[in-house]
Parts: structure tokens; sequence; C-alpha cells
């Protein structure tokens, strides 16, 4: 390195790692001063709570990173005020109406508990638990599939038909079960790709082509597809329940069915996943 400096800097930068930009002693002492600052924090504000990871002082020519900090709260009766949220993530089909259901379930069990759901698809849900943003997910096994990480739990939670929604007055309304092949002749609507593969699958295997001419941004807009007349759809049993007045539904015939995954951090998990898991289990019986 060429060039005078104005005082004195650590030029120890480590082999293949000469982006990293070196280190003061000063920014070494600030860095512990942090550290100890922030716990302290963390200490006065809930004697209950503990931090799973602490902020590490800085080494010459190492970048700083940790894992994100969050509160861990212990499972003990005296800590139940200061848990943290649990970060619940389901399938659009899930989050209808088994996840709150469950979720329910579980809070009239134990008590208050804070939590939070936001609808996915399964690849992003994975995804975001491997990476430690999520502390449950409900998802399916659809085409592509649940991807499998060393990191995580996969639990089977049961099988869901899948169904058809047709407009109210459709010919074929009010019949128990109906064959793929009577619908032959419809126009079909999707939202996803998992759904389409499900629905080409099974058309396929009876020997007729499932004709997919519309496309919709997500569940509910394949819903009202079907809603206005436009299109049939093919949609998940679990969602039945929380439908739209102004659709019906017909089951299928040997119906394509799709597996009901939980899957969370296989070390350390949040307390409320547990028994959140069981509680979704009751809910395919």
């Amino acid at each position: 390195m060429h060039g005078e400096h104005n005082g004195p800097i650590n030029q120890q930068v480590p082999l293949g790692r000469r982006d990293v930009a070196p280190v003061s002693p000063l920014a070494e002492d600030r860095a512990g001063v942090l550290e100890r600052r922030l716990d302290s924090k963390h200490r006065n504000h809930n004697p209950h709570l503990h931090l799973r990871h602490t902020a590490r002082r800085a080494v010459p020519g190492q970048r700083l990173w940790s894992p994100p900090c969050r509160p861990f709260a212990p499972t003990s009766p005296q800590a139940t005020e200061g848990s943290y949220v649990t970060r619940v993530r389901a399938t659009p089909s899930l989050a209808a109406g088994v996840v709150p259901a469950a979720m329910r379930r579980l809070i009239d069990d134990t008590g208050p508990l804070p939590w939070s759901l936001v609808p996915a698809l399964t690849r992003e849900l994975h995804e975001r638990t491997v990476s430690g943003e999520l502390d449950i997910a409900a998802v399916t096994d659809a085409p592509p599939g649940v991807p499998s990480h060393p990191r995580l739990e996969r639990q089977l939670l049961g099988t869901d038909e899948m169904i058809v929604v047709l407009p109210l007055g459709h010919p074929l309304a009010g019949n128990e079960r109906v064959p793929i092949e009577a619908l032959a002749g419809e126009t079909w609507a999707e939202d996803n790709e998992g759904s389409a593969a499900l629905l080409r699958q099974h058309a396929a295997r009876a020997g007729v082509t499932a004709r997919i001419d519309l496309n919709a941004a997500d569940l509910p807009g394949k819903i009202a597809l079907a809603a206005t007349g436009h299109a049939i759809a093919l949609a998940p049993g679990v969602l039945a329940a929380a439908l739209r007045p102004d659709v019906t539904t017909v089951a299928l015939v040997n119906p394509p069915t799709r597996g009901i995954y939980a899957i969370l951090p296989r070390l350390d998990p949040h307390p409320s996943a547990p028994p959140l898991v069981d509680q979704l289990m009751m809910s395919f019986g």
C-alpha cells in the first residue's frame, strides 16, 4: 500500500478479504461499549428475558456480523407477559381458516399469546423459516413440493382433497361427486403453477385435457373468476368453509390430494410452535 496516513491504522488484511475496511483500536473500544450498553438495556427492560445472540467485539481485519437478535421468552408463567410474538405463516388456503382456528384453540388453552399471520406460497415460507425469520409455517407438498433442509423439522399434519369451485347455477352444482371427464369442456382459471400441475396431472390420468385459459394473481382472484362465471377453478378442500357466498363447490371422483405440513426450526423452536402443531393436526382429524 502506497501513500501516507495521518495516524495509526491496522494494515493486517486477511488473504482474500482485501475489500474489508481495517478496524482501528478506537472502533474496537466503541464496539465493546455498545455491547455492554445493549446487554444492560435488555436486562433492565425485562429480567426474565435474555438475548439469544450478543454483539461481538470487533477484531482487526474482520467484518462485524451476528444473527438477528430477539428476546427469548422462558416458558415459566412469570414470563408470559414478556413473551415475544409468534411469527406464524401459511399458504393462502390454510391462512384463510385452518391456521386461525388452530391458533384460537391454542389461545383458549394457554391464555393470551401475541402472534402474527401472513399468507405466502410454500417455497417462500420454507426459505424464510430456514433464514430464521419465521417460527412456524404451514405449507403444502403441491408441485414442486416441500424442500428439505437440515435446520428444519417437517411434520405431516394431514391430507387435503382438492375440490372444484363453480358459479351459482352451474349445471353440475348440487352433485356429490363428478368425474373430471364431465368438466373437460370447461374453461379453468389458475393462480399458481402448483395447483395447475395438480389439475393437469389429474386430467391426464383420465385421458382428458384441462383447458386453463385464465390466470389470476392470487387465490381470491381465481375464486372471483369462478363467481362471475368466467371459469371454474380447482381449490383446496380446506378452503370450502371460507369461500364467498356467490360460489358453490363439487367434489371430484378420485380427487387430486396434497399433503399439509408444518415446518419449524429443528433446534430451539419457539415455545408456542410445538403446541400449535398439535392443534393443527386436530384440524385434520
